[in-house]
Order: C-alpha cells, then structure tokens, then sequence
C-alpha cells in the first residue's frame, strides 16, 4: 500500500481539547504536531476500532505533565499532544469522517474532550 502525502488526524491537547487536522504524512510533521524530539506509536481499541496514537516518548518528563489518555480503570497512560490516526498494513492512514464522529461521541463524557479514554492496548 503506497503511503498518502497527507492525511486526516486528531490532535489531542489536554490543554486545548481535540481538533481536527490534515497534515503531511511524515516523521517531521509529527514532532512538529506533538511538539517533542522523541515519538512512540501505539495501537489502542476506542469503542471497538483500533488507532494508533503517536505520543511524544518523554511526555511524563516534562515539568508540570498534563493528562491526555486515560485506561478504562482511570488509569494515566499518556501524557501531552497526541496524534491520533487510523493505520493500514503498518503505515499510518487519514481517519474517516465516521471514525471522528465516533471518536468524539466516545468522548462526550470524558474531561471536556481534553482527555480520551481507551478500552485496550492491541498487541
């Protein structure tokens, strides 16, 4: 599967909340979004539907870390801007208009929209 140029993302901020955006598809543009030197992608089930969330690596050493994903037991996972994406054969891909239309029915009880919650980590 050849790789899109740009695509469709949530931002999450726990600052701001989620937003809707196109960015390019690539490494530079996703430090860029997250505002971090180091990423890590991981794939979590959000009502049934698997995401990847590009996370920066050291969000929890950054002085005063804010909260942006939480485990159904209210468990902190995630801390900082977020990427949050649809993947296809291992490549990230643009989320749907339903997935964000999901993805934020999901949210309508959590924390404003300012932190997600995720029912589990897909190995």
């Amino acid at each position: 599967m050849k790789q899109s140029s740009k695509i469709k993302v949530l931002i999450i901020d726990p600052e701001k909340g989620i937003t809707e955006k196109v960015i390019d598809n690539n490494l530079r543009s996703f430090y860029r979004e997250i505002n971090c030197n180091y990423i890590d992608i991981s794939s979590w089930s959000i009502a049934g539907q698997d995401y990847d969330f590009i996370i920066d690596d050291e969000g929890l050493l950054k002085p005063n870390p804010m909260i942006s994903v939480i485990s159904l037991n209210n468990k902190p996972i995630f801390f900082g801007r977020i990427i949050l994406t649809r993947t296809c054969e291992g490549l990230q891909t643009s989320l749907t208009d339903e997935d964000i239309k999901k993805i934020k029915k999901h949210l309508e009880n959590y924390f404003n929209y300012k932190v997600i919650q995720v029912d589990q980590l897909i190995f």
